[in-house]
């Protein structure tokens, strides 16, 4: 069998979805394929050095076939940061979320998330945000899980959860993000399995391709119930060990770690 092959059929199957969301969001050729440059450098620059010896031009141009003029201006050219969106808000909503439905002063008597006022300096929504938020405003918080219907009015004055699981309104922004996060996730995934087959991290995925339309609605349910489920589980068990959600954590290092799961659905022609 030839890899090589099987490695571009492979990509091509990767890159097609992601075509297909850049297209749609007005990206052209060009500019993915700058991009690109910047990402080979930037992977040849880190994970490519020799030991003992300072990563080169000369070398990251050969590595990645690209001229010596294109690395060194990809090497040097600072990427606008302002211009990046807050990669950091859906782990900010969905730590808010994972402390709501396991922090004992957001629980009511029967263990399930408490009804909370908006605003106080303890027991209420201004509290947990401003613990688990970094640096969201409440407002701000406030107004994302009311529009995500994570969320809702309990009175006047109080606010009630109703989704335990952070999931963006579609094409938004935050979507896009959750995207690139994810995708970048699974991808890092794979990769260590097939450099490091001993690493043996968690890939699993199960589907059939005859199924009848009819059974599709209650497959999503099921797997939704599953899922959520399992994450709310995981979540309550991480919160206990992360050091931001419960600082009496010991251990040394830092890691970060968890699990993705996705839903997959295709038509096929017959």
């Amino acid at each position: 069998m030839n890899i090589r092959s099987v490695l571009n059929q492979s990509i091509l199957r990767l890159l097609k979805p992601l075509v297909k969301i850049l297209l749609n969001h007005g990206v052209s050729v060009n500019e993915f394929m700058g991009l690109v440059k910047r990402s080979y450098v930037e992977v040849a620059d880190q994970e490519f050095q020799l030991e003992g010896r300072k990563q080169s031009v000369s070398r990251i141009s050969v590595i990645t076939g690209m001229h010596r003029k294109d690395v060194t201006y990809y090497r040097n050219k600072d990427f606008d940061a302002s211009q990046e969106p807050e990669t950091q808000f859906h782990n900010r909503a969905a730590r808010v979320i994972s402390a709501w439905i396991t922090e004992t002063e957001f629980l009511d008597v029967k263990g399930k998330a408490s009804i909370l006022p908006i605003e106080g300096e303890v027991n209420s929504f201004s509290s947990l945000v401003l613990k688990h938020s970094g640096s969201m405003t409440v407002r701000a918080m406030l107004d994302e899980m009311i529009r995500v219907s994570a969320i809702e009015f309990a009175s006047s004055d109080s606010v009630k959860l109703i989704q335990t699981v952070y999931v963006p309104k579609e094409s938004d922004a935050q979507r896009i993000i959750y995207m690139g996060d994810a995708s970048s996730d699974l991808l890092n995934t794979l990769s260590i399995n097939l450099e490091t087959p001993e690493a043996n991290r968690l890939q699993l995925s199960t589907a059939f391709d005859n199924l009848p339309e009819e059974c599709i609605p209650e497959l999503k349910k099921i797997c939704h119930q599953k899922s959520t489920q399992l994450l709310n589980e995981l979540e309550l068990w991480l919160s206990k060990q992360d050091r931001d959600s419960n600082p009496t954590s010991t251990g040394t290092g830092r890691v970060r770690a968890g699990l993705g799961i996705y839903y997959l659905e295709e038509t096929i022609d017959e």
